[in-house]
């Protein structure tokens, strides 16, 4: 009975460990904060620098998103379907990962989150990079760069610096690469962010292998190269021994470049990364070419067309067209939203102006009427004069609405104002006849205890 009982047990905390794709004391951690921007800090941090280097991440984000979501925690959920996106990008999937991000984008935009726009602002720049469409990934870049210097986080300037580093080498933009690889190396050392120097570092030696000055990057590479080892990370130093490769490709040390592009190939094979795949075979290719191997060179020809038409096909590149260009539109309509809000904004600004005007207009000529005497003829001017006011104010604030009811015809709308008219015009005359009936004998009777106050004042005089 202990045994059945055992087992039981043990089979329920295992589907409880299923069920819950991420360590108790990670998931005590977040939970454990109260503030909404700590919690975001905590988890995107986790998944970039625990959850980012898992061989299953994809799979694994993919449950663990899942997961956040079955708790009812969407902000969760889309910052893990975002690591997701960009591994896919990575992988060379990258029109899937742009069809993850750009809603996810939306998302956090209609919250207002700082960090989760600037976070699916990155994932698009990943997914852009990975298909070679370097002005778009660039601009989405540019975009980042103020929301990360507003929020203070060191550690992300640094990423975002390294990543526009990157795209410039690849762009073959050299001497604006260096100024961003740079400065993310100089961010990292200040603050001891060691896990990122194997990128920034070879961000470095990359625009220099792009400027065609493979001595100056070899250095940068090396000590890139000690950094990844000293973190086991398997990702960075793949794409360091790509690095190598190249930067041996150009100065013609064809023995170092196979043996750094054949390194390369047993990390990406393990990741099933196409793109460092790529990047390797292609290496060998020219390799072999120019060491006159036909046979091997035309091997990995072979294997470099294959890794390519499965991350550049046509309808991968019609796909990411399409997706930017209603990306595109999208932001169009939110500016188009933005401008026309600031305008009702106005506008509303100007209605409440005016109906203070209106109103301090007829308290000051109700005050100016007890205590200045004036003749009939310019109290019935006033009167005239206000109502025309009030005529206009209601003609401003009805016209939107006259204009959508009556689809902007003129004859309609003519009707419309005229039967307004109509209604105002006997309420005025009554409200203008008494106002001016009691204006005037207010005026008659202050007239009138001035000029007995003058008889007064002459009789007494005359005594």
């Amino acid at each position: 009975m202990k045994q059945i009982i055992t087992c039981i047990l043990s089979f329920g905390f295992a589907i409880a460990a299923y069920c819950q794709p991420i360590p108790d004391n990670v998931l005590a951690k977040y939970k454990s904060l109260g503030k909404q921007k700590e919690k975001e800090e905590f988890l995107v941090d986790y998944l970039q620098n625990v959850f980012y280097f898992d061989s299953k991440s994809i799979e694994k984000g993919i449950e663990l998103s899942s997961w956040f979501r079955k708790q009812n925690d969407e902000i969760a959920a889309d910052f893990t379907s975002l690591l997701v996106a960009i591994k896919l990008g990575e992988t060379g999937n990258y029109t899937a990962g742009l069809n993850m991000s750009f809603p996810i984008l939306s998302s956090f935009e209609k919250r207002s989150d700082t960090l989760g726009i600037a976070r699916s602002l990155l994932s698009i720049t990943y997914c852009y990079s990975s298909s070679q469409n370097y002005d778009k990934a660039i601009a989405y870049l540019k975009k980042i760069v103020p929301l990360a210097i507003s929020m203070g986080d060191e550690k992300f300037i640094a990423h975002i610096y390294n990543n526009m580093g990157a795209i410039y080498a690849d762009a073959a933009m050299p001497d604006s690469g260096l100024v961003y690889a740079q400065k993310s190396v100089s961010i990292s050392t200040k603050i001891k962010y060691e896990l990122h120097l194997p990128y920034s570092l070879s961000t470095v030696a990359e625009n220099y292998i792009a400027n065609k000055d493979y001595d100056l990057a070899l250095p940068f590479l090396r000590r890139a190269a000690s950094y990844s080892h000293k973190f086991s990370n398997d990702m960075a130093t793949a794409f360091i021994y790509n690095d190598f490769s190249q930067a041996f490709l150009g100065m013609k040390r064809y023995d170092s470049v196979s043996y750094y592009a054949r390194q390369a190939i047993k990390y990406y094979s393990k990741q099933d990364n196409k793109l460092g795949l790529l990047r390797s075979y292609n290496y060998l290719n020219q390799c072999y070419e120019e060491t006159h191997k036909p046979d091997s060179a035309n091997k990995y020809f072979r294997l470099a067309v294959i890794a390519k038409d499965s991350l550049f096909s046509i309808e991968k590149t019609r796909f990411v067209q399409s997706m930017s260009f209603t990306e595109q539109m999208r932001q169009q309509e939110l500016e188009n939203e933005k401008i026309k809000s600031d305008k009702e904004r106005k506008h509303n600004i100007q209605y409440a102006l005016i109906a203070i005007g209106i109103a301090t207009f007829a308290i000051v000529f109700l005050l100016l009427s007890r205590s200045i005497i004036t003749n009939t003829k310019m109290i019935e001017f006033l009167g005239v004069l206000a109502l025309l006011i009030v005529f206009e104010f209601l003609n401003l604030l009805l016209h939107p609405f006259l204009e959508r009811v009556t689809h902007h015809s003129l004859s309609l709308m003519l009707l419309a104002l005229v039967c307004i008219a109509a209604l105002l015009i006997p309420l005025h005359h009554k409200l203008e006849k008494w106002i001016i009936h009691k204006l005037v004998e207010k005026n008659k009777a202050i007239r009138l205890a001035n000029a007995k106050k003058t008889i007064e004042k002459l009789e007494k005089e005359g005594e």
